[in-house]
């Protein structure tokens, strides 16, 4: 699991492709007692087509689609935990880019925490992207992307 916060804030890897893009990735599942998931939307909550999709290599709980990303784009954080169902999801948007520091600082919007996260709690156009972020948190041994375009 990567570690999101800095002094500076919530902060994210960011990785640059061979076509000079800034992408992230979509990462993350469960090992049956707990999980973790990065979710990547287009800023308004749709999902967005992979540059990659990684099919080789140990993917279990790992990286699973490559990303491009911009300013305003949505990230989910979500933590699971399996022995009361509980969630703990963030959505953030992407407010800078540092491609000298490889990083994105990330501007929180909005948190859900609570058990059996329901669609009464937050809004209903992110609705699909909390719903990947406990899909993936929650998938044991997670091995390929929840949430991209065809």
């Amino acid at each position: 699991m990567v570690n999101f916060m800095s002094r500076k804030g919530t902060e994210i890897p960011i990785y640059v492709t061979t076509e000079n893009d800034v992408a992230l990735w979509e990462e993350g599942g469960s090992t049956g007692k707990s999980g973790f998931a990065v979710i990547v939307a287009n800023s308004n909550g749709t999902k967005k087509k992979p540059v990659l999709i990684k099919e080789t290599g140990n993917l279990s709980n790992g990286k699973h689609a490559l990303l491009k990303v911009g300013t305003s784009d949505i990230v989910a954080l979500a933590n699971y935990v399996s022995h009361n169902e509980a969630f703990l999801i963030t959505l953030y948007r992407i407010s800078k880019i540092d491609r000298d520091s490889k990083t994105a600082v990330l501007s929180e919007f909005l948190k859900i925490q609570k058990e059996n996260v329901s669609n009464e709690t937050f809004m209903e156009q992110y609705f699909e992207v909390v719903e990947a972020a406990k899909r993936k948190s929650s998938t044991v041994y997670c091995k390929s992307p929840t949430y991209i375009a065809d």
